[in-house]
């Protein structure tokens, strides 16, 4: 069949098979590659947020306990005041953290994500008591219960959110 064209003709044709090769190939590429980037964007407002927001409760969770110590250390002093303040400051955005993360569904079993935001929420329903206590001026009992329920329920928040983090990035690496 090529033997019986002309030259101009079978180069034509040539070129324009190779062309449209071509642009088959560069149109499944950028189909493949939309794809994957749609998988990396799920991948990132999913696990990644739930990893993310796991630290941030853990962090906002620490700096909320140390405020309450230094409101236990020194309920009535100008800095147990301030710290006061700022443990009820910091307590307010962990529950936005925990109902977004617990909308994330990172996790096929919920399992884990359930014993966390139990443990921060026992925890956190300690907080106020410990701080009224403080405040009231029975700084022994005040003292006595960080030692009995605030640090156990603290471990206990630490220990659900390293097993949720080390679910979540075996998750992660599972994709």
């Amino acid at each position: 069949m090529l033997k019986n064209m002309k030259v101009k003709m079978s180069l034509i044709m040539g070129f324009s098979v190779t062309v449209l090769v071509s642009i088959i190939i560069v149109v499944v590429s950028l189909v493949i590659m939309n794809i994957q980037s749609s998988s990396y964007q799920g991948i990132i407002d999913t696990e990644v947020r739930a990893s993310d927001l796991v630290r941030t409760c853990r962090l906002q969770v620490n700096m909320t306990a140390r405020y309450l110590r230094d409101v236990v250390l020194d309920p009535q002093g100008e800095s147990g005041q301030q710290s006061a303040t700022k443990t009820t400051d910091s307590l307010s955005p962990l529950s936005d953290y925990i109902t977004e993360l617990r909308s994330l569904n990172v996790l096929s079993d919920s399992t884990l994500i359930d014993d966390y935001i139990s443990a921060v929420q026992v925890w956190g329903e300690a907080v106020p008591n410990i701080m009224n206590t403080a405040l009231g001026g029975d700084q022994e009992e005040a003292i006595r219960m960080v030692q009995e329920e605030c640090t156990p329920a603290l471990t206990k928040v630490d220990d659900a959110a390293s097993a949720l983090q080390t679910a979540i990035t075996a998750e992660q690496d599972s994709i």
